[in-house]
């Protein structure tokens, strides 16, 4: 089961990227002055409405027969979007869409038929991909050793990765695990092998239901059965893209806290709501929201063996964008 997500988190019935982690409906974010998006105008409640009955239209006749939710499918539909507006570098996203009705992508920008007021509202979505992106180059770059081109082996674990592109826009640089449902973690390798060129190395798709964390199921466990190395001998870098406010708080604290104590010298993006690992949002002895947010995020690391290394965030501190590292000498 999925928890409802915390005040100041977007809905599941929009899609940003591997999982119900889309442009956000509004509604103020937590009592207290906690943050949260801005409230939909009647133009973006409409818009919503007719694009959750008409979506299933964009899959009839698809050639693999995919099934899946919108929610899930509709991170491609807008990630294919922001970068036809130039807003991301992702072109990999149109061609995972169906080629019967990906036309749609271009009569929409085209046509200028996308309100300003919806464009502005995938801002916050451009600036998560690009804080993500920023910190896996800077990753990869400084995990190459001199004069390989970028080809030393290294490591991403993706979690609720749905159908992020990045295991195919980064894919020779670095070894692919993306974590996500069972049922999502079918649907995304189909479509990732039909737009695989032959030859070219796939991703390791991992099922697993990261809230069986909470019971003590093993995510580490899971991964390294598909091949992750989970000794520190690999560079390792976590990516989590709006998931922990979808798990159920004791899934999240267990997922975070085998994460930080099993991946030695692990890098970890995160970008999402952290109050189900105990940092919560708004203002504080700490200072102002924004300030508030930053040091509660840096005290959670540093309990856990990393040190923060960047951060920013929207909505009164409801979600963080977090570029953590190992802190020697601490881990563990």
């Amino acid at each position: 089961t999925r928890e409802r997500p915390p005040a100041g988190s977007p809905p599941g019935s929009v899609a940003g990227g591997g999982g119900p982690r889309g442009p956000p409906a509004g509604g103020g974010g937590p009592p207290g002055g906690g943050g949260g998006p801005p409230p939909q105008t009647a133009a973006q409640k409409l818009l919503e409405v007719v694009l959750d009955a008409a979506f299933g239209l964009l899959y009839v006749g698809d050639d693999i027969g995919l099934r899946d939710s919108s929610k899930n499918l509709r991170v491609l539909w807008t990630r294919a979007i922001l970068n036809r507006l130039g807003k991301i570098d992702d072109p990999v996203a149109f061609q995972l869409l169906p080629e019967r009705t990906r036309w749609v992508v271009d009569a929409l920008v085209d046509g200028g038929l996308l309100p300003d007021s919806v464009v502005e509202k995938l801002d916050w979505i451009v600036r998560r991909t690009n804080f993500i992106d920023g910190q896996l180059d800077s990753f990869l770059d400084e995990t190459s050793s001199d004069g390989d081109d970028g080809g030393s082996r290294r490591q991403v674990l993706v979690l609720g990765s749905g159908y992020d592109t990045r295991c195919l826009r980064y894919g020779d640089r670095a070894d692919f695990f993306c974590v996500d449902l069972p049922a999502v973690a079918e649907n995304s390798r189909m479509v990732v092998e039909r737009y695989l060129p032959p030859g070219a190395r796939p991703p390791a798709f991992v099922p697993f239901d990261l809230n069986d964390a909470a019971a003590g199921g093993s995510l580490l466990g899971a991964a390294a059965g598909r091949g992750l190395v989970v000794d520190g001998s690999v560079p390792t870098m976590v990516l989590c893209e709006a998931v922990l406010f979808y798990l159920e708080p004791g899934a999240a604290r267990a997922v975070t806290s085998e994460l930080f104590s099993g991946l030695p010298g692990a890098r970890f993006c995160l970008t999402d709501n952290l109050s189900k690992v105990g940092v919560v949002p708004g203002g504080g002895p700490e200072g102002p929201p924004n300030v508030a947010a930053r040091a509660r995020c840096a005290a959670w690391l540093g309990d856990n063996g990393r040190d923060l290394v960047e951060h920013d965030s929207i909505w009164g501190g409801a979600i963080h964008f977090v570029g953590a590292s190992s802190s020697l000498g601490r881990e563990g």
